[in-house]
C-alpha cells in the first residue's frame, strides 16, 4: 500500500514538473523577427520602403517661430508665444504651439488666417514664408510638428506614449523605444490603430515576416497606437497557473513522500 500511494505521489510530482516547464518555455522561433513566412528562414537582401512627409491636418500642432535682425519685429510677430520663450518640456511646446482648426487653418499674429491642411511642413513653411515677406525684407521660418507621439501599450517591456523627434520612424524603432516586445507578445499579431479621415482604422500586422518593411504601414504616422497582444502561452503561465501555489505543492508532496520513507 505504502509503496502505491509513493508511486502516485511520484507521479503527481513529475506532472507538476512537467508543466512547469513546458509553461515556462517559449520556442525560439516564435521570437525572431523578419523571417520568411512560416520558415526558419532569416532575412537576406535588401528592400527598400519610400518615406513619405507628413501631412498636416485638423487638430496638429505647430510650432512656429519668426527670426529677424530686428528683435523688436521678432517679438511682435512672436508675441503670442511668449517671445523669447523656450522651450523645456511638452507643455510648454503645447502653450506655445499654433492648433489647425477643423477647416485646416492656422491664426498668426498680423497675417491671419493661413490654410495649411494636407501640405507638408516644407510646403507650410514656404506658404507662411511668402505671406511673411510681405511685412519683413529678411526674415526666417521655423516650423516643426510638436504633436508627433505614439502610443505603445501590452506586452512591451515599457508601455507608455513617446514623444517622436524626427519626421518619421519605422514600426521596429518604435518597439526599441518602448524596450522591444516581452517574450509573450504576439509577433504576428500586431495591432495598428490609426485615424484616416476621422475614422478609426485597425491593422493587423505579422512582423515575423519580411516582408513587413513593405508595408504602408511599417512607417508610422503621428498619434498611431500599437497594441501587442499576448500570446495563448502566457494565459498557461500567468493567469491559469500561480507558481507560488505550484510551487507550494511539490514542497508538501516532498514532505509527504519524506515521512513515507521514514515511517
Amino acid at each position: 500500500m505504502i509503496f502505491f500511494y509513493k508511486s502516485k505521489i511520484f507521479f503527481i510530482l513529475k506532472i507538476l514538473i512537467f508543466v512547469m516547464l513546458f509553461s515556462s518555455c517559449i520556442q525560439q522561433k516564435r521570437l525572431r523577427y523578419l523571417q520568411d513566412k512560416d520558415s526558419d528562414t532569416v532575412l537576406n537582401g535588401l528592400t527598400t520602403n519610400k518615406k513619405t512627409a507628413h501631412k498636416i491636418k485638423p487638430y496638429d500642432e505647430l510650432y512656429i517661430k519668426v527670426l529677424t535682425f530686428n528683435e523688436k519685429m521678432s517679438n511682435f510677430f512672436n508675441s503670442s508665444q511668449g517671445g523669447s520663450q523656450s522651450i523645456q518640456s511638452e507643455a510648454s511646446m503645447s502653450l506655445i504651439s499654433y492648433a489647425v482648426d477643423e477647416q485646416g487653418n492656422i491664426e498668426l499674429p498680423v497675417m491671419g488666417e493661413i490654410y495649411v491642411e494636407n501640405l507638408t511642413l516644407k510646403q507650410t513653411k514656404a506658404k507662411i514664408q511668402k505671406k511673411l515677406d510681405e511685412y519683413l525684407d529678411k526674415s526666417e521660418l521655423i516650423v516643426k510638428l510638436i504633436n508627433n507621439k505614439i502610443t505603445i501599450l501590452g506586452e512591451v517591456k515599457h508601455p507608455g506614449q513617446f514623444v517622436i523627434y524626427k519626421d518619421q520612424i519605422n514600426l521596429f524603432e518604435a518597439l526599441g523605444m518602448a524596450g522591444d516586445m516581452t517574450p509573450y507578445g504576439n509577433r504576428k499579431r500586431v495591432t495598428l490603430i490609426r485615424e484616416i479621415d476621422n475614422v478609426t482604422n485597425f491593422r493587423y500586422l505579422n512582423i515575423k515576416d519580411k516582408k513587413i518593411v513593405e508595408s504602408e504601414y511599417f512607417l508610422l504616422q503621428p498619434n498611431d497606437i500599437i497594441y501587442i497582444e499576448p500570446l495563448n502561452a502566457k494565459s498557461w503561465t500567468g493567469a491559469v497557473f500561480n507558481y507560488s501555489t505550484i510551487l507550494s505543492t511539490v514542497s508538501t508532496l516532498i514532505t509527504i513522500l519524506y515521512f513515507i520513507n521514514r515511517y
